[in-house]
């Protein structure tokens, strides 16, 4: 193969390479995998999990998607009731959204 055919191979092997990174990087921006922004990075990535409410604290206290703030991290605020919080009383599983697991 002459020298031309060997850099048109290079430069259409760079081109692709380029264009499967360009892609990547725009539907990890679109799908939030990547954040463009850093006020972005503070909320919650709204991933699931599971809590198991210990028996004889009022679920009223577990919050759903309180934040990053590592103090709340155990996610209960005492004393304070949370509208989206639902009782469902001690000892029960539920599905909620929290951060910095």
């Amino acid at each position: 193969m002459d020298k031309k055919g060997i850099d048109a191979m290079i430069w259409v092997i760079i081109v692709l390479g380029l264009g499967i990174l360009a892609y990547l990087i725009i539907s990890g921006i679109f799908t939030g995998q990547i954040r463009l922004f850093a006020e972005d990075l503070n909320r919650c990535p709204g991933q699931c999990v599971k809590q198991v409410i210990p028996p004889g604290v009022d679920d009223r206290l577990f919050v759903r998607g309180v934040g990053c703030d590592p103090a709340l991290n155990q996610r209960e605020i005492r004393g304070q009731f949370i509208a989206n919080a639902a009782p469902r009383g001690a000892g029960t599983e539920y599905s909620c959204d929290v951060c910095c697991i």
